[in-house]
């Protein structure tokens, strides 16, 4: 679903951190599923008092100064993806992924990396592959059996979709609207985070010389806590934060100031999937579309006929945003129906597509 820039990535400072700078290159970001595409407004906000006791808390995880925070990330995410759909959490291992990194050997991960390695073969179980308490040596040295491996197929994501960095409304709203946790990576100094509540105290300081560049696993506990409103965030770094739980609150300052990538894990649906027989759309086309079209109402339309063919998830709302999601879909329709793609790859609404869809639902 991206490409990665590995010399960007190997090039940029990596001191102190295991969440690498920058994540992709622009072509590449281009690529990623964007929640503009898929959710037409922000679900309303109400914060209200919240304590410790009121939580939903997750076991620690102790990344034990390793460069693995992200695929830790990726496990804590699992683990409670796992409970969500069963009743049962289960500890998953952060080594497979971490040892199949792009930027191996270097220490430290890439976002989408991880993400497309967790797509494309899941994650073992952390009792049969540690990656508690160890260094990055301990990690790499680790051997993964085939059967070991196997076990990652009842585990795959489905999905990912990419949030604007900083944008602290969208995020609370996104936890609220689907109650799925957040890969959350954030910047700063370690006075500013080795905190309960991180609190911003260099002005001065940049994402590229900070010493402190951290994946986090962000979930849907949201509220004010001590006079603060934000959420909780479950660290990897053993018995820290409130209470010793590894739990941190992250404010709403903090986070638009020191977040700099964020996704969440998600399953595209067709109307079969949630049992629903939509009526048959009607629309005419009398223009093209193209790709990078925002809130267009014909685009709106095309997304509803490509919801009714099962090629564009409907779970999501039909935004009229043309991006990614929308460009494969309209690739697989024009396959589907013999029209010529002329090698846009789905990017170009025409006139054959539009006679083809004419034809059908006008």
């Amino acid at each position: 679903m991206a490409l990665i820039d590995l010399e960007k990535i190997v090039g940029g400072n990596t001191k102190g951190t295991g969440a690498l700078t920058p994540n992709v290159n622009q072509e590449a970001a281009l690529k990623n599923y964007r929640i503009e595409e898929l959710v037409s407004t922000a679900a309303p906000i109400n914060f209200s008092p919240t304590s410790p006791e009121r939580w939903k808390i997750y076991p620690r995880r102790d990344q034990d100064g390793s460069g693995t925070c992200v695929a830790q990330t990726i496990a804590k995410m699992g683990g409670i993806l796992r409970e969500q759909k069963t009743g049962e959490f289960i500890e998953y291992s952060a080594t497979p992924i971490y040892q199949k990194r792009v930027n191996r050997p270097q220490a430290g991960m890439v976002g989408i990396d991880a993400l497309d390695l967790w797509r494309k073969d899941g994650l073992t179980l952390e009792s049969l592959v540690p990656s508690q308490q160890q260094n990055d040596a301990q990690v790499e040295a680790q051997r993964i059996n085939e059967y070991e491996k196997q076990i990652g197929a009842i585990s795959k994501l489905d999905t990912y979709v990419i949030l604007p960095a900083g944008n602290f409304d969208l995020a609370v709203s996104t936890m609220l609207a689907t109650g799925k946790p957040l890969m959350v990576w954030i910047w700063g100094e370690y006075d500013e985070w080795s905190r309960d509540i991180p609190t911003l105290l260099h002005a001065d300081k940049t994402i590229y010389n900070a010493t402190v560049r951290h994946s986090i696993t962000a979930t849907p506990n949201i509220g004010i806590y001590q006079d603060k409103i934000g959420f909780t965030i479950e660290d990897s770094w053993g018995s820290t934060g409130v209470n010793g739980l590894g739990v941190r609150w992250i404010t709403k300052e903090w986070y638009e100031k020191r977040n700099y990538f964020c996704a969440y894990p998600t399953t595209f649906k067709s109307y079969s999937d949630i049992g629903v027989d939509p009526a048959k759309p009607k629309h005419s086309f009398t223009r093209n579309l193209a790709y990078g079209l925002v809130g267009d109402q014909d685009v709106a339309a095309l997304q509803g006929i490509l919801k009714y063919e099962a090629f564009f998830p409907a779970n999501v709302d039909s935004t009229g945003n043309y991006y990614e999601v929308t460009r494969k879909a309209v690739l697989a329709w024009q396959i589907k129906h013999g029209v010529p793609t002329d090698g846009l790859e789905g990017r170009l609404v025409g006139v054959k597509t539009r006679k083809a869809l004419n034809d059908i639902y006008a």
